[in-house]
């Protein structure tokens, strides 16, 4: 979704656990894109290295029916381009 503009990701809930080196964290994005704007929430899940500085695993989950809605838009205004 290149086209578009004035992206915005607010989170509203992180957790660290220092031991297990894990995060998890609860945020939304909300954007105007050409076919009109668009908003998701997300949960994000992350584990990182010994040292704590890399990330080693991700887990990330979406509403995919509001992201599929705003990528058939996108689509049918030829608007999604692959890369």
């Amino acid at each position: 979704m290149n086209e578009a503009h004035y992206v915005q990701m607010e989170m509203f809930d992180l957790t660290v656990d220092l031991q297990q080196r894990k995060t998890a964290c609860w945020s939304s994005l909300s954007a105007t894109t050409p076919v009109g704007p668009y908003s998701n929430e997300y949960a994000w899940f992350l584990t990182f290295d010994e040292t704590g500085k890399k990330i080693t695993a991700i887990t990330e989950f979406i509403d995919t029916k509001r992201a599929e809605e705003i990528r058939a838009a996108l689509k049918e205004a030829d608007l999604l381009h692959h890369r």
